[in-house]
């Protein structure tokens, strides 16, 4: 997006956990001048660590217009506790109010994955990095 055609960004990180599972995605949330777009840029992910390297990022907008599950990943997330940059983006028709980005971290695991999911609203016209998710502010 046309970084002068922008009205507002916020930064948030959104959890999706099933205990004592966990994952984190931070994402770049942008609203065009007129409300009419809502574009999310992942910007980097983590998840517990249990030193395997396939975890599966699916991320879903909804607005005005709903993107469905984007699969993001090939089979490929790292899971060992540390951030990984993670430049992705998506965008969907917006009405001017409110935009909701949906994310599901697949967890790897020795035996059966783990399907995890999270979420997190943007209201339109909100600017800054207050977004975040209490849950990913643990020590974790």
């Amino acid at each position: 997006m046309n970084k002068s055609a922008v009205a507002s960004t916020q930064t948030i990180v959104i959890r999706a956990a099933m205990f004592p599972e966990w994952a984190d995605l931070e994402v770049e949330c942008t609203w065009s001048l007129g409300g009419t777009t809502f574009t999310a840029k992942t910007l980097r992910y983590r998840a517990r660590d249990n030193n395997r390297r396939k975890g599966n990022i699916k991320m879903g907008l909804v607005s005005q217009g709903d993107t469905g599950w984007i699969e993001l990943n090939n089979d490929d997330g790292i899971q060992d506790g540390e951030w990984h940059a993670f430049e992705r983006s998506l965008s969907v028709a917006a009405d001017a109010r409110l935009a909701t980005v949906h994310f599901n971290w697949i967890y790897d695991n020795f035996l059966t994955d783990l399907n995890m999911t999270g979420r997190q609203e943007v209201r339109f016209g909100k600017s800054g990095g207050g977004g975040r998710n209490p849950a990913s502010s643990a020590g974790q």
